[in-house]
């Protein structure tokens, strides 16, 4: 089995990075890669996330990452500081950055298993859920709503478009086994 997980929200904790630099009065709209000089990638990720990614093979995990162009054109190299580090680098097998929607990213790395492979997609945002489901229909699709700050009718859409919602990657683990 091969999984394709989002970065932020999904695995990392981005809201807690957030709170930090504002107390650090660091600009969220001009971020660079010595902001995270301070800080370990390690302490925001979520609790699940190492003992997830650690009972995979490495060749069996990518990241799919968006590139939000809201935060300047430094972007690229902050969120890659912020991905690439340990022990995220070595408990994956590579890290994709988009600027666009992950429906085509996502089925480009599809593309690169053999056609039996069973491969699983989670993200935090409907959207990406939706575009990775219409782009390569056979990828189990989960919404990770990690803050369980969605409202009902996002729960009830993804469940209209097939996409079932977890809340961790134990919880994902135990569905994975079930199929």
């Amino acid at each position: 089995m091969k999984y394709i997980l989002d970065f932020d929200r999904t695995l990392f904790d981005t809201d807690k990075l957030i709170i930090q630099f504002r107390a650090a009065d660091f600009d969220l709209h001009n971020l660079f890669p010595e902001m995270l000089d301070q800080f370990q990638s390690k302490q925001f990720l979520y609790d699940d996330v190492l003992p997830f990614l650690s009972s995979k093979k490495p060749a069996d995990i990518f990241i799919l990452t968006a590139l939000g162009n809201t935060y300047g054109k430094k972007i690229l190299e902050f969120q890659t500081a912020k991905v690439e580090q340990e022990p995220i680098r070595s408990l994956v097998n590579r890290v994709t950055y988009v600027m666009e929607d992950k429906g085509q990213p996502a089925a480009d790395i599809v593309s690169q298993f053999p056609p039996q492979e069973s491969v699983v997609f989670i993200d935090d945002l409907l959207k990406n859920c939706l575009a990775v489901k219409v782009a390569v229909p056979h990828v189990h699709c989960f919404l990770i709503l990690r803050n369980c700050l969605s409202t009902a009718k996002t729960v009830k859409a993804a469940a209209k478009a097939g996409i079932e919602v977890i809340y961790t990657l134990t919880e994902l683990d135990g569905r994975m086994r079930a199929l």
